[in-house]
């Protein structure tokens, strides 16, 4: 199928006539969508991502500082502060 850039808007010819078939967020993406759909068109396979890049990074949790622990009577030192006020 030949496919065509018309701004952000990638288009595909189907049945003589041209219809949308995505809109890019900048002409550069669109012009890589192009690229890419040209390329399964002819047999090319994807990479497929792993879980692991689209998974945010764990930072310390509440329980970790131990700002829900106050079953000791006391509030907990606040993390990162050289002086104790």
């Amino acid at each position: 199928m030949p496919y065509r850039r018309v701004g952000k808007v990638v288009q595909h010819k189907k049945g003589g006539k041209w219809s949308k078939k995505q809109t890019a967020t900048s002409v550069e993406n669109a012009e890589k969508a192009i690229r890419l759909l040209r390329g399964v068109e002819h047999g090319m396979v994807p990479r497929k991502r792993t879980r692991s890049c689209h998974t945010k990074k764990v930072g310390f949790t509440e329980a970790s500082r131990g700002i829900g622990d106050l079953s000791a009577g006391k509030l907990p030192a606040s993390p990162g502060r050289g002086v104790n006020a």
